[in-house]
């Protein structure tokens, strides 16, 4: 809804008012300038301290909104409010593998953000390692986790409805070193997924669309279509990048008299999306994974976490939206001599889409 203050408060929306008063106390502009919400001071004091709420500072390359604690703003500052604000209550649920000078690397559950998702600034897997597992509660915490700390940078990422580990680094250094490392093959990673559908094992060599029709990023020819192909001949100058998985373990077990496979998969090459994609390729998409099907019901791509978080909020829809969690998770890291392991169950005690099928 827009008002005279220039501030819109729709659901889901990014915000952007202009402080039009010489002087403006951020909360009741905030109040003011949102007439129908009925936001109590409360709300909106949680909505500052969760980082719902933020200004646009400038540094030496380029312009950026940095998280805004209650102030007095000067005329013309540009503000930028998220109302409501996004929450991932799995957030408790993550923790530290493994802090080292090179990385820290975190176990994260299925629907955490590997990064800050539309004003939630804390719960999400940079922020849990920036305010050291604990959402401040207050003002004085955020200014002291903010002056005290600094925001490690994201070295991988994982789709949100996907678990496992997660790399992260606190210097440049530590990113130039991931990304030599990732492209010398120095770092090799493990998954286990799970199908209603059995496949063979062995080496599965495929070859993943990704260029769209109008020459620039993105996955798939047609509007949400994922491109899988086994025809190696293409090259990669007309947009098709190599996936190379090793499926070197099925095991089959049942769920209420349903036949399942779980699969460990090592990932040669390509990246964990690539993993869902090839999987409903070969006519077992994961369990769960309602983004991605056999590719004659032409399989969904959502490229950026947003988007799959707001397909999440609006639940299924043309039956294209993403489920709470997907049969995937990543288990195992090998960093040249050093090996990193997941539990291979998940944070409630055990294998989950052994017990629930969603």
């Amino acid at each position: 809804m827009g008002t005279s203050s220039g501030l819109i408060c729709d659901r889901g929306s990014v915000s952007k008012l202009i402080g039009r008063l010489e002087r403006v106390n951020l909360q009741s502009y905030i109040i003011v300038a949102a007439p129908g919400h009925d936001l109590p001071l409360s709300s909106v004091d949680s909505l500052i301290l969760i980082g719902g709420v933020s200004i646009l500072t400038e540094n030496e390359h380029n312009n950026y909104y940095q998280q805004c604690l209650p102030t007095i703003l000067p005329v013309n500052t540009s503000v930028r409010v998220h109302y409501p604000v996004r929450r991932f209550p799995m957030f408790n649920d993550t923790r530290i593998v493994d802090r080292n000078p090179s990385f820290i690397i975190i176990d994260k559950p299925h629907l955490l953000p590997s990064q800050p998702y539309k004003g939630n600034r804390w719960e999400n897997a940079q922020g849990f390692v920036e305010c050291n597992g604990v959402v401040p509660k207050t003002f004085e915490d955020v200014r002291k986790i903010t002056e005290d700390s600094k925001r490690p940078s994201l070295l991988n990422r994982l789709d949100l409805p996907v678990s496992g580990l997660l790399f992260l680094g606190d210097s440049d250094i530590s990113r130039s070193t991931f990304m030599r490392m990732s492209k010398e093959n120095k770092i090799k990673k493990q998954y286990l997924a799970v199908s209603e559908k059995k496949i063979g094992t062995g080496v599965k060599r495929l070859l993943l669309f990704t260029k769209d029709e109008r020459g620039g990023g993105g996955m798939g020819g047609s509007k949400g279509q994922v491109l899988c192909s086994s025809d190696l001949r293409m090259s990669k100058k007309d947009g098709w990048t190599k996936c190379i998985m090793d499926v070197n373990r099925r095991e089959e077990f049942s769920v209420e008299g349903k036949t399942r496979y779980e699969y460990t998969i090592n990932l040669v090459t390509g990246r964990k999306h690539q993993i869902r994609s090839c999987m409903a390729f070969l006519g077992a998409s994961l369990i769960g994974d309602s983004l991605y099907g056999p590719m004659e019901n032409k399989g969904v791509e959502f490229e950026m976490e947003r988007e799959e978080v707001e397909a999440l909020e609006k639940g299924l829809q043309d039956g294209n939206s993403v489920r709470k969690r997907i049969g995937l998770r990543c288990v195992g890291v090998s960093v040249e001599e050093r090996v990193f392991r997941a539990d291979e169950g998940d944070f409630d005690g055990g294998k989950w889409w052994r017990k629930e099928l969603e």
